[in-house]
């Protein structure tokens, strides 16, 4: 049940608690999962990197094994309520290891670091409450949440060509991931996942500033700057992807291009997974994203040839990267092929269907029949009240960051470039399908170009007055 049919059966305060206790169980849980399968591997990562990685491979693993029991026609209530008992067992135990799943670190909050650490709490918070609310976006009812529901109503995975959105299958892990808390009768504990994806990107970019720069006031309005803002509250906790993709996105992004600075001390095996899996997250998220990851994937696939490695093969270093797109991504490909006649559903159905006179979304996109091309002033506005203003500003100080390579600065803004002119194209000009680019330039900018500024400037409550001023419209919106 779902939508404002769902509001008849939410109870104040039985269905908000059980939302939350439910989410937060289930999102520790699936962070264990991914860290027990790369523990398994014998992958030294480190934090705060193996805490991302292992709760994106949690997902993309319980929503193959949710897509498998659909495409089976096993997909009953119980037998999906039993998925979630076997990470909860699976999950809990793991937290009584000797290397707990969740693992907290953060800097000092204290001095100067008090308001911005205020200002992410209660970012944190609002988002929360936000989030126990009953789900009636237009986007979630129209097909975030249909296709959970109709998995559940139906025994099994169908093919529907409506809504188009929903039936590109291949970016719909996500949503096909949280069927099972349908089963429970408490679908809104997705939009508790989504908050703490969300918030474990604040707490990575918050704890990767910290071990980079010993500065607690940057890392703090870091995290502060990326908290704030409406596209948190609006997209970031609904049952959609958006919080999956962000966090891939972003973090999968840093990762590609650190692998000489920031990953420089682990293996090279240990970083294509990394890459590998957040790459994946991204696609398995949006659809949209493909050209970004496979820029990206070219640039993993160059350093496996450039770099030296005295244990394992190039041969295996690239099957270890191909691995996790043939497991876990590959069979929702080829059962929406069989099923739709396009691997993507109706995305390039005019290309392998051949069939001009069905709905293809990137045709009539390209057509500008699909999706607002707005004004300039329409563009501007959701830009600046949806994010701080320190996102934009950071990419100049990417630009300007000396201590990081010239060829990696041009990259990034290459990368940019090439996803501001796919939006211009092709995709509805909002700068959310940036995909969690934005979250990049902040994270860089804090550790290389930050700290510089601070030295050269001898200014440091002038600087948090400043960052101050540009977090503080976004906070209030």
């Amino acid at each position: 049940m779902t939508g404002f049919n769902y509001l008849s059966a939410w109870a104040f305060p039985i269905t908000p608690i059980s939302t939350l206790i439910t989410g937060v169980v289930m999102f520790v849980c699936l962070l264990g999962v991914g860290k027990y399968i790369l523990r398994t591997a014998n992958l030294h990562i480190p934090e705060p990197w193996l805490s991302v990685v292992s709760i994106i491979l949690g997902i993309l693993i319980f929503s193959l094994a949710v897509q498998a029991v659909s495409m089976l026609g096993f997909a009953s209530r119980w037998v999906l309520i039993s998925l979630i008992i076997i990470v909860l067992l699976f999950g809990l135990g793991l937290l009584f290891n000797k290397k707990p799943a969740l693992k907290t670190i953060l800097p000092p909050y204290s001095g100067l670091a008090k308001a911005p650490a205020i200002i992410v709490l209660l970012a944190v918070l609002i988002n929360l409450l936000a989030a126990l609310a009953p789900s009636t976006k237009i986007d979630e009812l129209a097909y975030h949440m249909l296709i959970p529901s109709r998995i559940l109503s139906d025994g099994e995975l169908i093919y529907y060509h409506l809504p188009w959105a929903g039936a590109i299958l291949p970016h719909m892990f996500y949503q096909i991931m949280v069927t099972p808390f349908y089963a429970l009768g408490l679908p809104d504990s997705a939009n508790i996942i989504s908050v703490s994806l969300f918030s474990t990107l604040i707490w990575f970019a918050l704890t990767l500033v910290w071990q980079e720069t010993k500065n607690a006031n940057i890392a703090w309005w870091t995290a502060a700057s990326m908290s704030v803002g409406m596209y948190g509250v609006v997209d970031l906790l609904t049952a959609g992807s958006h919080s999956f993709m962000v966090l891939s996105t972003a973090v999968g992004v840093l990762a590609v291009f650190s692998r000489q600075t920031l990953l420089k001390d682990i293996s090279l095996s240990a970083w294509v997974v990394i890459c590998s899996v957040l790459l994946l997250g991204t696609v398995a998220a949006k659809v949209s994203l493909i050209p970004m990851a496979f820029f990206l994937s070219l640039g993993i696939f160059w350093r496996i040839i450039k770099e030296e490695n005295h244990l394992l093969s190039k041969k295996k270093i690239f099957l270890i990267m191909m691995a996790p797109w043939i497991i876990i991504y590959l069979p929702i490909v080829i059962w929406t092929w069989v099923h739709s006649g396009s691997p993507f559903g109706s995305l390039f159905s005019d290309i392998f269907m051949n069939n001009t006179e069905g709905f293809d979304p990137l045709i009539a996109s390209w057509n500008r029949v699909l999706g607002a091309r707005e004004t300039f002033i329409n563009i501007m506005f959701p830009t600046v009240v949806s994010w701080s203003p320190l996102i934009w500003i950071s990419i100049v100080g990417v630009a300007w960051a000396e201590k990081l390579p010239l060829k990696l600065r041009i990259l990034f803004i290459v990368l940019l470039i090439a996803q501001i002119t796919i939006i211009a194209m092709i995709l509805p000009h909002k700068a959310r399908h940036l995909g969690g680019l934005q979250y990049v330039f902040p994270i860089i900018a804090a550790i290389y170009y930050a700290p510089v500024l601070i030295n050269k400037a001898k200014l440091k409550k002038v600087f948090i007055v400043f960052v101050f001023l540009l977090t503080l419209p976004a906070t209030l919106f």
